[in-house]
């Protein structure tokens, strides 16, 4: 598809559009275009600004990156007039799906090795979108999504400009608050920015290692956002590789200057993975340090496996 496809309509897709699902700026579809399948996110609205087109011209330039979740142009729906737009259509689900499939009788298993090799996907994805001046603002597990086995960050629908006031508007009111920092949460009013998505980054690879949505226990989304600002956060999984939980706890941090990078994230999976490989002692140290939720339903975790594995066992 050429880039002058971000103008073209393609109402001929529409015609062999399947329904998929549902978001909160609109429905996903899929469709066959030239023997391709390709995604259809239809948008709750018919205007397309200035700023918007721009970002669009911001995404084709990075659409080549294989961890994000490619796009190609856009249409409208010839029966509503409300713009669509052409993605890459990714065959394996989404990381929450992947994680729930992981789950045996109860017992949660995944190898260490897979759990770096999933964050350090993601890790590049998010950095691509940093360096083009890109603001995810809604990155969680339902939002990226899994191709042939690779890992795309996807869902820009809430994806700004760090100046773009639009981040305050909509990103306080459709982010999910198990993945929003808690400075965020504290003033509505706060934009978004790189230390944001590093904050979801974290709370994403928490749960690479437990197989259990943050917060999931929670009665509400309030009750999620009072735990958060309280400074509750899950206990490290016995199992869990002490640089590794450092990580995600780094990212996860109250103050955001304190975050990293996603450069330093990147270093410190590479890291972690040459010692993996490497079969090094320090992978498994057996020291939780934060605070444990004590919510009803909140797993009781730990390893059983020989072959670097991280299990969880529910208890009843």
């Amino acid at each position: 598809m050429s880039s002058s496809s971000v103008q073209k309509k393609y109402s001929e897709w529409l015609e062999k559009e399947q329904y998929k699902d549902k978001g909160g700026f609109g429905s996903i579809s899929s469709a066959d275009y030239n023997g391709k399948k390709v995604a259809l996110k239809t948008l709750n609205t018919k205007e397309a600004t200035r700023e918007f087109v721009n970002k669009l011209k911001q995404l084709r330039d990075i659409e080549d990156h294989p961890n994000i979740n490619k796009f190609y142009g856009t249409t409208t729906d010839p029966k509503t007039g409300n713009l669509i737009l052409v993605l890459q259509y990714a065959n394996g689900g989404n990381i929450r799906q992947y994680l729930r499939s992981k789950w045996h009788e109860g017992t949660f298993k995944i190898s260490l090795r897979e759990i770096i090799k999933i964050a350090k996907q993601v890790t590049p994805g998010l950095m691509i979108l940093h360096k083009n001046n890109i603001i995810h603002c809604d990155l969680h597990p339902k939002n990226i999504l899994i191709n042939n086995g690779d890992f795309l960050i996807a869902d820009f629908g809430l994806s700004r400009k760090p100046n773009d006031s639009l981040v305050t508007s909509l990103a306080t009111q459709h982010g999910l608050p198990a993945y929003v920092g808690p400075q965020c949460l504290a003033h509505p009013g706060k934009k978004r920015d790189e230390k944001s998505d590093v904050y979801s980054l974290g709370t994403i690879f928490w749960e690479l290692t437990s197989g259990t949505a943050s917060f999931e226990s929670a009665i509400n989304s309030l009750a999620i956002c009072v735990q958060i600002l309280q400074g509750y956060r899950y206990d490290t999984i016995i199992g869990t590789p002490h640089n590794f939980a450092e990580l995600y706890k780094k990212c996860w941090d109250y103050d955001p200057q304190k975050r990293p990078t996603t450069n330093k994230i990147l270093e410190t999976l590479d890291k972690i993975s040459e010692e993996t490989m490497n079969g090094a002692s320090n992978l498994f140290a057996l020291t939780p340090t934060v605070q444990t939720l004590n919510e009803p339903g909140l797993k009781n975790l730990k390893q059983t496996s020989p072959d670097d594995a991280i299990e969880s066992k529910i208890q009843d």
